[in-house]
């Protein structure tokens, strides 16, 4: 029921969010390029908003951690963080929350998180962020492609959460053991001769 364009426009979330739950060990300058190329490509307004709110989140967090860990503010032409806050961020290393909290009042927060170690907290509390971000994008009309956008954006952090639920992870890694030690169930079973 959708228009061509607006089809082309939900593959592109799909994309974004589906580059989003690859692999983490890519590099700094992979995931900076490829949010440059959906700047360039993505022209519908709330799309573009849920890009650049990610990639913001993403920067701010890759700071912190980076000087959580003793690290000295990154070097000129050295690619870390990408969006509009990258510069601004290096430009204020030394200020605890990089001088941001006016814009993001939510970065002291985040910052005590890694301090203290509280790595689910800081994640539960990161998709908080993300969602209560897309309520306000779908403040408006309810049947909008606007609030279609949201709705699946939502549908894709409520996934990614799903994925990190302890109980169902511990229960499908059950289910992917038996699946590989099916046929080979006497590798545990040696008998041992006192």
């Amino acid at each position: 029921m959708l228009t061509e364009e607006d089809a082309e426009v939900v593959n592109q979330l799909w994309n974004y969010f589906s580059y989003e739950r690859q692999p983490l060990d890519r590099t700094d300058e992979e995931v900076v390029r490829f949010y440059n190329t959906m700047m360039r490509e993505v022209t519908q307004p709330t799309l573009r908003a849920i890009i650049e709110f990610g990639m913001n989140q993403r920067t701010i967090v890759a700071g912190l951690r980076r000087r959580h860990r003793g690290l000295s503010a990154p070097r000129p032409g050295l690619v870390w963080g990408g969006g509009q806050w990258a510069g601004h961020i290096e430009r204020h290393w030394s200020d605890a929350d990089f001088n941001l909290t006016t814009v993001f009042p939510w970065v002291p927060e985040i910052r005590r998180f890694l301090e203290s170690n509280e790595s689910l907290s800081l994640e539960r509390h990161l998709k908080d962020l993300s969602w209560s971000y897309l309520d306000y994008l779908a403040m408006g009309p309810h049947f909008s492609f606007d609030a279609l956008l949201v709705y699946i954006a939502k549908w894709s952090l409520l996934n990614q959460w799903l994925l990190h639920d302890e109980s169902k992870a511990a229960a499908r890694f059950e289910i992917l053991t038996a699946d590989l030690l099916v046929g080979h169930n006497q590798i545990f079973q040696t008998a041992v001769s006192v």
